[in-house]
């Protein structure tokens, strides 16, 4: 089963391609009403018209060295296999914003995975982007915002392994609180523990 994780990268690879300086991602967990919403937006060149109604066509794809464009194709179907759904919206020149929509405790819903390696990957990658990641489960929110970390550390320090390190930690901490949250609301709804983790 393809983890959530390798799916948003996947998303943030297409706004770089598409000359993003900025990428915002939410994961909102609300077991309340059973749903996981991940938005992805991005400043990037846009999508006109006539192609974003393709744009989950699994046969149409921008790049040139494949004839088939599946990433997205794969989660709208996935996502509409759990009791949710795939949109995307976007302004030639203004950017995308691709949201997807799955039933949280549906059986067939793929995890959200490493968070944690993908956004340090896209980080390291990538450090003239400029990435938010805020992540809500119940009422606590973690944010992540590497335009607040390159006023501290600088651009280029971004690449160093010590602000690499504290990034990662940071990420493993926060996302550490969230599975408190989790469980914490978990027991509040259902009564009981899960046995393994939700995400």
């Amino acid at each position: 089963m393809r983890d959530l994780s390798l799916s948003i990268l996947d998303i943030v690879e297409n706004s770089i391609a598409a000359k993003a300086t900025k990428v915002k991602i939410l994961v909102e967990e609300d077991l309340e009403k059973d749903q996981l919403r991940i938005t992805i937006t991005d400043n990037g060149r846009g999508i006109d018209g006539k192609y974003l109604l393709k744009v989950t066509d699994p046969f149409v794809t921008t790049k040139p060295y494949r004839r088939v464009g599946l990433g997205l194709s794969l989660l709208k179907t996935k996502a509409q296999q759990c009791h949710g759904d795939l949109t995307i919206s976007s302004q030639p020149g203004e950017g995308t914003t691709v949201k997807v929509v799955f039933q949280y405790g549906h059986i067939d819903r793929p995890p959200l995975g490493d968070i944690a390696s993908t956004l340090a990957c896209i980080i390291l990658a990538n450090p003239g982007l400029d990435v938010l990641y805020q992540h809500t489960v119940g009422n606590v929110v973690y944010r992540l915002d590497t335009r607040r970390i390159k006023k501290m550390a600088g651009k280029n320090h971004l690449r160093k392994k010590d602000v690499l390190a504290l990034i990662s930690q940071d990420i493993e901490e926060g996302l550490s609180t969230l599975e408190k949250e989790r469980r914490k609301v978990f027991k509040q709804i259902f009564g009981y523990l899960p046995r393994v983790e939700l995400a």
